[in-house]
């Protein structure tokens, strides 16, 4: 009975495993079935490319930088995903919301569930915000960087202090490129020891200096970098015109005054103490500020229309190479791309024409140089005398669209005399004004149109002649300059009368600063002046915002100044703002230390064509302007009998309530 009862006992024991296993084996298949499913889902999802930029998509150089290295990769892996991080990053004083940028993303980064496989560094900005970050937050991810400088700068911990006392050492990148995790990509490299050898060739008598940075993380890192290769040697002082401390009228000021035996070598000019933004034009500013003084370039900045030239990085690397390398990188696990990080080589840049302006010979030069704007083309060779002839042109043009308006104008009064009876003496008296008006407008016209332009054909048939000397051929272009500029004033101020007069001018209103837009025109005028007259400004207020047309008070204004400039030969030309709150007016006044305006013309100097010396050079329509804009904006406009020093012409126009 026993033995029965064990024997049962097996079987069903024997059973039971049978079954186990059926179930594990069927368990077994299915996980055998889908594991290539399994398999195959986890292998299409790849690790992605970071790349964090500092600039917008908007930027020159970004977008088309983006688009190579996107189109590059996924040529060589069309299944990995590139992820673009813009910083939008523009002036210093937002350095420490970078900081703050670049520490999330490499927080999130550190924490997704698929880290990136590589992360690129685009732009200066977001190259110095990476290497400030504590190497704690460093999670092993490679990195590779673009448009970036070899000398860099970290910033500081405290980054909301003012950016203009920061004193920062330079940071050579190659020395902690393996602390950072840096495995590749394109560095430039700038040679101030070249450069300044080039200066010293050309200018022995060189004894100073300037460089040029602006108020940008670019600007910052190559003044300390210039700051420490300077210190190194002691041939030649050095100073620096800073756009962290300077604004660019401040600039222009430093520029007219640099003294002789200096140079200057632009490093960069994009952003001013002010954080304005200005373009590739500003340079041309700078350059007629002081049109003799030697300029040289680090960066490529200005060469071809002001910088005679430099020892400068070639940039000549795009997105593909960079691709290229993190592909490399990536597929090569702990070995670097193409070599790692590379310097971009530099190369000797020359313009032509500014080695003909300054009298360079060319024999001296550097081997290899390579030269811009060649002279031995058409427009190199006529580009001045081509520009003076499309400029005569338009100005003709304009002129014959000026005196035809005015016939027109002419005509029509007559043809309505004609066809209104019950108008007949004021058609009458308006015909006979506007043929007062024309007149008056031939008599003064052929003579200042007249004149410039028989100054521009004379000169321009001198320049034709083959014996002229550089200096004989500058003078003379000098000369069809100034008889252009003059041509082309008259023809402005005839389109402003016009427009004024038949009502079509228009006006702008917007807050500002009424305070610092009257220094700021007071500046400008105080540049163009070559008398030495002292100008000053005289208000009880510090700021004062109120709604004006800036365009209009600037075109009042500049007239008033000129016509100040005109008679007063020493002295002093005074603005003068204030604020009547009760009846809600803002009153102007300019004056001067000149000969004075006589009493019986103080009215009638108002007036078209109304001069108060005809030999002096003048269409006598600069008052005329005033009084037409002041009386349409509402105000009114006088001379002040009551001052004898020389004269004062006051103005006052309403506060428009409704802007505030």
């Amino acid at each position: 009975m026993k033995e029965d009862e064990s024997l049962l006992y097996n079987i069903r024991m024997n059973r039971s495993l049978i079954d186990i296993i059926d179930k594990c084996k069927i368990l077994l298949c299915a996980l055998l079935l889908s594991a290539p499913t399994i398999l195959f889902a986890r292998s299409t999802v790849k690790a992605p490319i970071l790349i964090i930029s500092s600039y917008n998509p908007d930027a020159g150089f970004v977008a088309p930088f983006l688009s190579h290295f996107i189109n590059e990769y996924k040529v060589l892996e069309n299944d990995r995903p590139i992820i673009v991080e813009n910083m939008n990053c523009k002036t210093l004083s937002e350095t420490q919301r970078w900081k703050n940028f670049m520490k999330h993303t490499l927080e999130e980064s550190a924490s997704a569930k698929v880290k990136p496989a590589m992360m690129v560094i685009l732009g200066q900005e977001a190259w110095a915000a990476y290497l400030s970050q504590p190497t704690s937050l460093l999670s092993g991810i490679p990195v590779m960087c673009a448009k970036v400088s070899r000398n860099t700068i970290t910033f500081p911990k405290d980054s909301t202090t003012d950016p203009s006392t920061w004193q920062l050492p330079s940071l050579d990148v190659l020395s902690v490129a393996k602390k950072y995790n840096v495995v590749g990509g394109y560095l430039n490299e700038y040679d101030v020891r070249k450069n300044m050898q080039l200066i010293k060739s050309f200018y022995p008598q060189c004894k100073k200096v300037y460089f040029l940075t602006d108020n940008s993380c670019g600007g910052l890192s190559l003044q300390v970098f210039i700051n420490a290769e300077m210190k190194k040697q002691k041939e030649m002082e050095y100073s620096f015109l800073d756009g962290r401390k300077l604004a660019f009228n401040s600039l222009i000021n430093e520029l007219t005054n640099l003294p002789k035996q200096s140079a200057l070598v632009i490093g960069t000019w994009r952003i001013d103490r002010d954080e304005v933004y200005y373009m590739q034009d500003a340079f041309y500013q700078m350059r007629d500020a002081n049109p003799f003084l030697p300029v040289f370039s680090i960066s490529q900045k200005a060469i071809g229309y002001w910088a005679i030239g430099g020892y400068v990085p070639t940039y000549d690397r795009s997105g593909e190479s960079l691709a290229s390398d993190a592909f490399d990188y990536i597929h090569h696990t702990n070995k670097y791309g193409s070599g790692g990080l590379k310097i971009i080589k530099n190369e000797y840049v020359f313009d032509e024409v500014a080695l003909h302006k300054y009298k360079l010979d060319k024999v001296f030069l550097p081997a290899n140089s390579r030269m811009v704007n060649p002279d031995d083309t058409f427009w190199g060779m006529h580009r001045d005398a081509i520009v003076l002839v499309g400029v005569i042109f338009f100005a003709l043009v304009a002129a014959f669209l000026g005196v035809t308006y005015l016939l027109l104008k002419t005509r029509k009064l007559k043809n309505d005399l004609e066809k209104s009876q019950e108008g007949l003496l004021l058609s009458k008296k308006k015909a006979e004004e506007a043929s007062k008006f024309k007149s008056a407008f031939i008599a003064n016209m052929s003579h200042e149109i007249r004149t410039p332009l028989n100054v521009i054909v004379g000169f321009s048939d001198l320049l034709t002649s083959q014996d002229l000397s550089d200096k004989e051929r500058n003078q003379y272009f000098d000369e069809i300059k100034q008889s252009t500029d003059w041509l082309l004033q008259v023809i402005n101020n005839i389109l402003d009368i016009s427009s004024l007069e038949s009502g079509k001018a228009s006006f702008n209103f917007e807050r500002r600063d009424v305070v610092a837009l009257c220094k700021s025109i007071l500046e400008e005028n105080k540049v163009e002046d070559h008398l030495g007259l002292e100008y000053k400004f005289d208000s009880r207020f510090e700021i004062k915002e109120e709604p004006i047309d800036a365009y209009r008070l600037q075109q009042v204004l500049g007239n008033l100044f000129s016509n100040a400039e005109k008679f007063t030969t020493e002295g002093s030309v005074v603005l003068s703002f204030d604020v009547d709150d009760e009846k809600q007016l803002m009153y102007f006044s300019v004056t001067d230390t000149g000969c004075g305006i006589p009493e019986e013309k103080q009215i009638t100097v108002f007036e078209h064509f109304e001069k108060l010396n005809d030999f002096v050079q003048g269409a006598g329509l600069g008052l005329s302007i005033c009084k037409m804009v002041v009386e349409q904006l509402g105000g009114d406009i006088w001379v002040d009998p009551t001052y004898l020093g020389g004269t004062r012409i006051i103005f006052f126009v309403p506060i428009m309530d409704d802007l505030k």
